[in-house]
């Protein structure tokens, strides 16, 4: 009976232990639950903040690059855009895909353009650049042509806007291409 005592004081004193660490691990998933939810609503609240920031942005670049048929851009809770036309906001996929095209293009560009904004105003420096890495790939020349016609009215915007593209008809409608190609295993850089 004493060693079955003894086995009982020593289960008991497992279970213990046993709910002592379910308890600390109750308290760190308690802790990790408040941390996730403090982290996930930091973006919300940042974006939140930047979005009518972004918004009036696009605005300004869809207006300028539409010469005012389109003026307006608001941004929905997961940032869909709308797009004001005869004084009633719209979806954006009510629109052409030259449209759209160019209210997208002129988002991302709104987007980097608020961020720099911050940065610059933290004590980084301005970006003077702007990079375009295919966005023409997916348009008809019909479209190509517009979009590019769109960009060049950013000029005043952006020092340098480089395009990186595979479409001919875009390397000879650009004041400078270069083209790059590779040769025995080398870059070799040519101007076009």
């Amino acid at each position: 009976i004493q060693k079955r005592i003894e086995e009982l004081e020593n289960k008991k004193k497992e279970l213990k232990d046993v709910e002592i660490r379910i308890k600390q691990k109750e308290e760190k998933i308690r802790e990790y639950s408040i941390l996730s939810e403090a982290f996930t609503s930091i973006p919300v609240s940042i974006q939140n903040r930047l979005k009518p920031r972004i918004a009036l942005e696009t605005s300004y670049l869809v207006d300028e690059m539409t010469e005012g048929k389109y003026s307006e851009i608001e941004l929905d809770d997961d940032y869909g855009i709308l797009v004001g036309y005869d004084n009633e906001l719209y979806p954006v996929s009510r629109f052409s895909g030259g449209e759209r095209d160019l209210i997208n293009l002129s988002l991302r560009i709104a987007i980097s353009r608020v961020l720099v904004s911050l940065s610059s105003e933290h004590g980084f420096s301005h970006v003077q650049s702007l990079f375009l890495d295919e966005v023409f790939s997916s348009l008809d020349s019909e479209r190509r042509q517009s979009l590019l016609k769109a960009l060049y009215k950013l000029q005043n915007h952006f020092k340098q806007i480089l395009i990186i593209t595979h479409v001919e008809d875009i390397k000879t409608s650009v004041p400078y291409a270069i083209n790059i190609e590779e040769l025995d295993g080398y870059s070799v850089v040519k101007s076009v």
